[in-house]
Order: C-alpha cells, then sequence, then structure tokens
C-alpha cells in the first residue's frame, strides 16, 4: 500500500496522495519514509491542514519535538481552535518539553468539546507529574545528542 501511494504521489504531485503515503508508512513504522512524504506534501501545499498535522505527529514521535510544535501552529494558524488541532499541538509541546503550555492547550481542547475521550486521557496525562527518565533513556538521549553533531 505504501508504495503504490508513494508512486501516485510521485507521478501527480499531489498533496493527499502524498499524506496518504505517509500515512501508510507510519502505519509500517516506518517513521523517516512518513517523514519525508509529509514534506513533500507540505511543500505542495502549505496550506494543507491535514498534512501539518500528520507531520507534527511524526516529527513527535521521532523526537522532534521544537519541530512538531512549528507545524502544530501552523495547522492551528490555518484551522482555528479545533480539538483536533490542540491536541496535536498539546502533544508537541509536551514533546518539546513545554508540559505546562502542553496542559493548558489541552484543557482548551477539552473546553471546546467536553466529550471529546482523547482530549480528556491527554489532559489526566499531562496533570500528572511528568516521569522521570531511567538511567538508560538518559544515556539513549546524550548518545542521540552526541551522534547529531
Amino acid at each position: 500500500v505504501a508504495a503504490r501511494a508513494r508512486r501516485l504521489a510521485a507521478a501527480h504531485a499531489l498533496w493527499p496522495a502524498w499524506v496518504s503515503a505517509a500515512i501508510a508508512e507510519r502505519r509500517r513504522g516506518a517513521m523517516a519514509s512518513a517523514r519525508a512524504a509529509l514534506e513533500a506534501a507540505v511543500e505542495l501545499s502549505p496550506g494543507a491542514t491535514a498534512a501539518q498535522l500528520e507531520l507534527a505527529v511524526v516529527l513527535v514521535a521521532l523526537g522532534h519535538g521544537a519541530d512538531a510544535v512549528k507545524h502544530a501552529e501552523r495547522a492551528r494558524e490555518l484551522e482555528g481552535e479545533a480539538p483536533r488541532t490542540l491536541r496535536v499541538l498539546a502533544h508537541a509541546l509536551d514533546a518539546a518539553g513545554r508540559r505546562g503550555e502542553a496542559r493548558d492547550i489541552a484543557a482548551r481542547a477539552v473546553a471546546l468539546d467536553a466529550d471529546d475521550v482523547e482530549g480528556r486521557a491527554l489532559l489526566d496525562r499531562l496533570s500528572k507529574p511528568a516521569p522521570r527518565p531511567s538511567w538508560i533513556e538518559k544515556l539513549g538521549g546524550a548518545f542521540r545528542d552526541l551522534t547529531r553533531r
């Protein structure tokens, strides 16, 4: 499915095809390929909210919280204060180490839609103290930082 979607996207240069390819790649766990496809979608159509949101989700999964915040903020500019957009922004802010802001944004999402189960779960998680990283996570972070230089 991912390969077919990628061929379609490359042949027709349509941003929805790139988003479809990215979703297929993400589902198979190929986050780097999903990122590349979403970056192509955003390049073709910077105003595509779906592409901006999906890219933010993938960047969070890849550990690039600050970059995810930029795309989530852009999606909010395009779509406004919608619960879905605010949830993605809250996840991105949390990934960027801005937990207090993330909690405030998640609370706004829940205020807009009190029946939003995902939003309530996110707000509950963000209202608790952040889990402390284990020594192996700290070591992995240090190794990542060294290899990025």
